[in-house]
């Protein structure tokens, strides 16, 4: 897999080469800038009304007619492999990234101690809070309208895919993804590539999810930019992307 990541990324990164080291000009000032990158998987999931008393019991929401469960396009926890580099300006050799608190910016190094697939996305925030019902004779309080990529739903089937982060850095704000912070200066050029976990690798019982997209957003400054090449994968199982972003 390894391999196979330098053939499928020779497009974006000769691209990357060209703009990075043969511009006939070269900026006057360089400039610093606080790069930050997150990732995102969704999928089409089952959606539950899940309650906690007198014990923990989920429901599906049911609509039409005939009733079916209702679907939603909604955040999962899936783990992706990722490796980031950068081509300095001036230069046309790649190196890793490096974040603000010295992680190095990628689980695919040969003979590294990092597990390929350390980095996990968020689950689903969403829980709205659902209407009070009797079911069974019995009455059901205090719940939430989830999906299947909820905590709530994904504890209730004793399912448990681990802890968000990204290159093991977990987010010190459970309600934000967790992010790569990096510098980059004028005329650096960022190279991104990450790669879904197939989907035979998932946490054993875990629920069906169908069209799983994992997505990046890059950010310079605080403000998101788009790259050259796809920064969303297809909903094939272990499909990737790679897109770079050169600083003006």
């Amino acid at each position: 897999m390894k391999n196979a990541w330098r053939a499928q990324a020779v497009g974006v990164i000769l691209s990357a080469i060209v703009v990075a080291g043969c511009s006939s000009t070269q900026p006057d000032r360089i400039e610093t800038r606080t790069a930050s990158l997150s990732f995102e998987t969704k999928a089409s999931v089952l959606l539950w009304a899940c309650y906690e008393s007198p014990q923990a019991y989920c429901f599906p929401v049911l609509e039409g007619s005939p009733p079916v469960q209702s679907v939603a396009d909604r955040p999962v926890p899936w783990r992706l492999s990722l490796k980031i580099t950068i081509i300095r300006a001036g230069t046309t050799n790649e190196v890793l990234a490096e974040s603000l608190t010295g992680v190095v910016g990628s689980s695919v190094e040969p003979g590294d101690s990092v597990d390929d697939f350390i980095s996990m996305t968020d689950y689903d925030p969403n829980m709205p809070p659902a209407p009070d019902r009797n079911e069974f004779g019995i009455d059901w309080t205090d719940g939430h309208l989830v999906s299947s990529g909820s905590p709530i739903y994904l504890s209730f089937i004793f399912v448990d895919p681990g802890i968000p982060n990204l290159l093991d850095t977990v987010s010190p704000d459970p309600t934000v993804p967790a992010t790569f912070d990096f510098n980059l200066n004028t005329g650096d050029t960022v190279i991104v590539r990450a790669r879904k976990q197939a989907e035979e690798a998932a946490p054993a019982f875990s629920p069906p999810y169908e069209t799983v997209k994992l997505t990046a957003t890059l950010a310079i400054s605080g403000v998101p930019v788009a790259g050259n090449g796809p920064q969303t994968s297809s909903a094939d199982n272990r499909s990737g992307f790679t897109f770079s972003f050169t600083v003006q």
